[in-house]
């Protein structure tokens, strides 16, 4: 035991000796190759499907000299930067060439696009990148459908870039454009972008209504409202159309009818029409307004209407099957009006939203009435929004518009567009001052002939950022009396102001439309 013991110190001390000595060997190390980089791209690039092209000139440099690039591999491809799209996660743009000229077909998402040098003795890569948004024209924007002689004309102002790009007469080539009597464009967000009819974009004239190609506007006789309906009436013309964010709710109402359906579920119609009270014999007329909050995630929310037959409010039931007298005490004024209908809108008021109407008694008297709206069919009547609306003009409005979150009236009498403080009931004619520097209280040599204010559901999350602050402006449509049926259609966004002791300025402006009948922002995800 004793001789085993020496002999693994010794084996020890000669496995540990070489470590004592210097390293006196002679080492050949050689730099590996390195690739660098320059003239990128350093700002997001902006580019329109099948309009733009991508071209970049990098300078590439090497740390180790080689005769050219043929000892390198190039190739440029662009990555989707969050999922995939088409199913697929990377697209290759050129192979074998340094400097990228691109014709942009990618399917709209956003990437970032590398230059991938690969050194065929190494066999190691290199790269560098710059990000893109590859987007179409009429991916997201204000569209402003327009009169033109009788027909129908959209135009679109296009946020999709990085600057606003006017998109002009996009029905041109389009059999939508024969459509007589354009009324209305409707556009519905879905939660789920990936419902049965996510994002749907509807077209409202007397001609017929359809629903819109969700990318390009364009027409496709499958998509015909006729074919959303179990039982279809010819002379059916909606007047208004409404969804609810939360729910996937949708909500049609014409002079013949009130029609509801769930569109949660694939192939999804709509049913009989709704507008009669379950144990009355007779269906009522029905006003050509829907109302419901603004508030994009309320559930379930209260839907009201109004029978013009029998001059009342009455709601939809949340199974969306049926229609019923309203059960919210009575308060302050009757459901059971006995006045007819002029105006109803819902907005962002309070804190789950509210719904107004204005009616007109038998006197020529005209009545504001305010209700209380949120989920789960809440409704209360709300006090203070219960009055006479004594206003200079008020019977001759041509146009009616409530402010989503500031309790202020707007009407239009002519040319002139009046403002109504609803709480102190202060009233004057809106004064705006124009880009040049002018005050004016009228719109000179044009007719007004729409006002309206356009709530955003995504608000900030729809791109460019701040776009939301664009709810609390007045749009208002006009055309040039002179060039009556041609292209001499405007629209301003007006920028209202706190106060009443302070004018409402011009946003934005602009021109080249025919009567302007509709403005509504289309939103994206």
């Amino acid at each position: 035991m004793k001789h085993l013991k020496y002999f693994v110190i010794c084996l020890l001390g000669t496995l540990l000796l070489p470590g004592c000595y210097k390293d006196l060997g002679n080492y050949d190390y050689d730099e590996i190759n390195r690739v660098q980089f320059s003239n990128f791209p350093t700002e997001k690039q902006y580019a329109f499907k099948n309009v733009d092209s991508i071209t970049v000139y990098p300078k590439v440099t090497r740390t180790l000299a080689k005769e050219n690039l043929s000892d390198y591999f190039l190739k440029w491809e662009a990555v989707v930067k969050s999922g995939s799209v088409d199913g697929k996660t990377t697209f290759v743009l050129d192979s074998n060439t340094l400097n990228l000229n691109y014709f942009v077909r990618l399917p709209e998402a956003e990437y970032t696009v590398y230059l991938l040098v690969k050194d065929n003795t190494t066999q190691v890569t290199w790269r560098q990148g710059f990000d893109l948004k590859v987007t179409s024209t009429t991916n997201e924007g204000w569209l402003i459908l327009s009169d033109v002689n009788g027909f129908s004309r959209l135009d679109m102002v296009s946020t999709s870039g990085k600057e606003e790009m006017m998109v002009r007469d996009i029905w041109a080539d389009s059999p939508l454009a024969l459509r007589k009597g354009p009324r209305k464009i409707a556009h519905y967000l879905d939660m789920n972008e990936y419902s049965s009819g996510a994002h749907p974009v509807y077209f409202v004239a007397d001609g017929g209504t359809v629903k819109l190609d969700p990318d390009d506007f364009s027409y496709d006789p499958l998509n015909e409202f006729m074919y959303e309906f179990g039982k279809w009436d010819p002379d059916f013309v909606p007047t208004d159309l409404k969804g609810n964010y939360s729910n996937f709710w949708r909500f049609c109402v014409g002079k013949n009818g009130i029609y509801a359906k769930n569109d949660m579920t694939s192939g999804s119609i709509y049913g009989q029409p709704l507008n009669k009270i379950k144990g009355e014999n007779d269906y009522f007329g029905v006003a050509p307004a829907i109302g419901m909050t603004a508030l994009y995630y309320a559930y379930e929310p209260a839907v009201v209407f109004y029978d013009t037959t029998n001059l009342r409010f009455v709601q939809l039931t949340s199974d969306l099957q049926s229609m019923r007298l309203l059960t919210a005490e009575e308060k302050y004024f009757s459901f059971q009006t006995g006045r007819k209908f002029v105006y109803m809108t819902g907005t962002l008021h309070d804190n789950d939203g509210m719904i107004f109407a204005i009616l007109r008694d038998n006197a020529d008297k005209y009545w504001m009435y305010g209700m209380k709206a949120g989920s789960f069919s809440a409704l209360s009547q709300d006090k203070d929004s219960y009055f006479q609306i004594e206003a200079p003009d008020i019977e001759k409005a041509t146009a009616f518009a409530i402010h989503p979150t500031s309790y202020y009236l707007f009407y239009v009498v002519g040319n002139q567009i009046h403002q109504l403080d609803m709480t102190s009931r202060r009233h004057r004619v809106l004064p705006i001052t124009f880009p040049d520097g002018k005050l004016k209280t009228e719109l000179s040599g044009e007719k007004i002939t729409m006002i309206k204010f356009n709530m955003f559901i995504l608000g900030d999350a729809s791109k460019p950022v701040g776009i939301k602050d664009m709810q609390s402006c007045l749009i208002v449509g006009s055309e040039n009396e002179t060039t009556s049926g041609e292209l001499g259609g405007h629209v301003r966004m007006l920028s209202i102001p706190t106060s009443l002791d302070q004018p409402a300025e011009v946003y934005r402006s602009y021109e080249g439309f025919g009567k302007v009948v509709d403005v509504v922002y289309r939103e994206r995800k």
